[in-house]
């Protein structure tokens, strides 16, 4: 029995900055800001950004994202910071609903281009449905 997987993407990157009272000289890897304030003028200007696209395991795109049975797919995460290059060296973790990933955790690091793939297939391959597969990085 062929069993189509429709997978509907959604990328969500949320930036959040805790008030714990602490002051972080470092500069963040999204934003390029540092989270202590005071200094002077510089930085970037736009929005830092995630993006997710599914590839078959040869690495060719999935126009149509969709699976059967016991087909393997590969989620390709692409985080950009604010002046739009890649983010390397950085966790990100994709999830979803009845799929099995690998690595199981789901997460992985960024390359130096600021891209990171963790591959997925269905958890039953005799069920039918659509499932939300999501990419959240820092």
């Amino acid at each position: 029995k062929v069993i189509k997987w429709l997978v509907a993407l959604f990328a969500t990157l949320m930036l959040a900055a805790c008030g714990s009272g602490g002051c972080d000289a470092g500069s963040s890897p999204i934003t390029g800001s540092s989270a202590c304030g005071g200094g002077t003028g510089g930085g970037t200007t736009g929005n830092a950004s995630i993006t997710i696209q599914l590839e078959d395991t040869s690495g060719n795109v999935l126009a149509t994202p969709a699976l059967t049975g016991t087909q393997n797919a590969v989620a390709v995460v692409k985080l950009l910071d604010a002046a739009g290059a890649g983010v390397p060296n950085t966790l990100v973790s994709v999830s979803g609903t009845s799929l099995v990933f690998t690595p199981t955790t789901g997460q992985t690091i960024t390359d130096s281009t600021g891209t990171a793939k963790v591959q997925f297939r269905a958890a039953d391959p005799f069920a039918s449905g659509a499932t939300t597969l999501s990419a959240a990085g820092p």
